[in-house]
């Protein structure tokens, strides 16, 4: 689905009170269509969305690494010098300050802090990293454009700006009656496919008696 073919839907629901002209030339319509794009995308993981960052490398005495460009959530941090996945810092930054020794050693836990990924300790030799992230999605600005996401979930797009543009009409009850109805059913008719992966390794079945012990049948 295009951005055009999303405003003609939210304008349908709204009408043409979806056309309220910024200074910057785009409308509120496209506002809230983008703003519902990016909390979908920032709520869920989506695959196509996630990327490996293979440029990032620390050297001895290090206390971070950048966090790659336009990375919205960090997913997992591997050292490929020694074939090691750091794991997140227990307790975050706040157990990273109260803890911190000056003292170098190979990185094994890690902590986002602003636009840097810092060790729990400095670095005690040179590494290198690979980083997998899942980016914030462009803005839809262009009509043709359309969301990097599965079509399924560009009816949520619609369903969240039309909220918010009720939102921003001063019409609270209407955009509430979305929240509490609406939203929640779309919800439970989608997932995401890391979801139906993971499902679909995990079968369900029923037990049915046999003579000495009772067996898993996956249906």
């Amino acid at each position: 689905m295009t951005l055009a073919e999303m405003r003609a839907q939210v304008r349908y629901r709204v009408g043409q009170r979806a056309d309220l002209q910024t200074n910057d030339g785009l409308t509120s319509l496209d506002y809230s269509i983008n703003a519902a794009y990016d909390e979908i995308t920032h709520n869920f993981r989506f695959t196509e969305l996630e990327r490996l960052d293979l440029g990032q490398s620390a050297a001895q005495g290090d206390e971070s690494i950048p966090v790659p460009t336009n990375a919205y959530a960090v997913l997992t941090v591997f050292n490929t010098t020694d074939s090691l996945r750091l794991q997140p810092l227990v307790g975050g930054w706040e157990a990273r300050e109260r803890n911190f020794s000056t003292t170098q050693v190979r990185p094994d836990r890690w902590v986002r802090f602003a636009d840097a990924l810092f060790f729990k300790q400095p670095a005690d030799a040179t590494y290198n990293f690979r980083i997998a992230v899942q980016d914030s999605p462009t803005e839809l600005t262009a009509a043709s454009a359309s969301p990097v996401i599965p079509r399924v979930w560009h009816r949520g797009i619609i369903i969240l700006a039309v909220r918010n543009m009720w939102n921003g009409l001063d019409e609270e009850d209407r955009a509430d009656r979305i929240m509490r109805a609406e939203w929640p059913v779309f919800r439970n008719s989608v997932r995401t496919a890391k979801a139906i992966e993971e499902y679909s390794k995990k079968p369900r079945g029923l037990r049915v008696e046999r003579r000495f012990k009772n067996r898993r049948i996956g249906v």
